[in-house]
């Protein structure tokens, strides 16, 4: 394989990461509403969110690194930590619910797999100047 296949699975490992974040987000939105009363708040963000991370997967798909990076890791910090604030400030972690919990999961397992993907499509675009 080479450098140039490598950087582009990369980007579309990454492209990947981020749709499947993206549904992780919906589908909490949608959990919220079938599982409380108005919950149409949980609804519109988990849309609302999950939209902007599809829409850093496919800048991901184009290659428009620095503008998907931006996109994705404002989504996750945003999603993350307003689950986490929810979970372990506002209800305390004995009253957070099981949505919650995996979302912060799912946060915490997207930023390292595009923080990794992202060293490996460095490197691989480092090192790919010919030495002759």
């Amino acid at each position: 394989m080479t450098d140039t296949e490598d950087l582009m699975n990369g980007q579309k490992w990454s492209c990947v990461t981020m749709v499947l974040f993206g549904c992780v987000v919906v589908l909490s939105g949608i959990w919220r509403i079938v599982s409380a009363d108005g919950g149409s708040t949980g609804l519109w963000f988990g849309l609302i969110l999950g939209g902007f991370s599809w829409f850093g997967g496919l800048l991901f798909w184009k290659g428009r690194k620095v503008p998907a990076y931006t996109i994705s890791f404002f989504c996750i910090a945003l999603v993350g930590g307003w689950f986490g604030y929810e979970s372990f400030v506002k209800k305390g972690f004995a009253n957070s619910e099981v949505r919650q919990l995996l979302v912060i999961c799912s946060s915490l397992v997207t930023a390292v797999l595009l923080g990794w993907l992202g060293c490996l499509s460095n490197a691989s675009s480092e090192g790919s100047g010919d030495a002759r």
